[in-house]
């Protein structure tokens, strides 16, 4: 049986929430297209479902949430071209947890962990 790997997709929220929820919708999308070997864990949707936040998180423990989730996947992955604050300490739990990183583009080209 192939591999199903859990991927946690890190991209900016609070600058735009709608709009940049429609812009990870889209790459999610493409990749999807392309492989079925990947469970993408987006957390403008899984967040938002449940709280609908007008301008960025505002629910004080979504950082203690996020990092709890971070330690069960298989891949980070995020786009080097959209980095922001969030992006960032995501990627740093990431780092800590010794979770393998990769971005859009690799996981687009197949790039997988061994």
């Amino acid at each position: 049986m192939k591999k199903i790997y859990l991927v946690y997709m890190s991209f900016p929220y609070t600058e735009d929430p709608k709009g940049t929820a429609r812009e990870i919708a889209k790459i999610a999308k493409e990749i999807y297209t392309k492989h079925h070997d990947l469970v993408l864990l987006i957390p403008h949707f899984m967040f938002d479902a449940i709280w609908d936040f007008p301008t960025g998180y505002t629910i004080p423990n979504i950082a203690t949430i996020e990092l709890a989730l971070i330690k069960r996947l298989d891949i980070f992955a995020y786009e080097p071209s959209r980095i922001s604050s969030g992006v960032t300490w995501e990627k740093a739990f990431a780092e800590v947890e010794n979770i393998p990183i990769l971005t859009y583009q690799q996981l687009m080209e197949g790039e997988r962990p061994i």
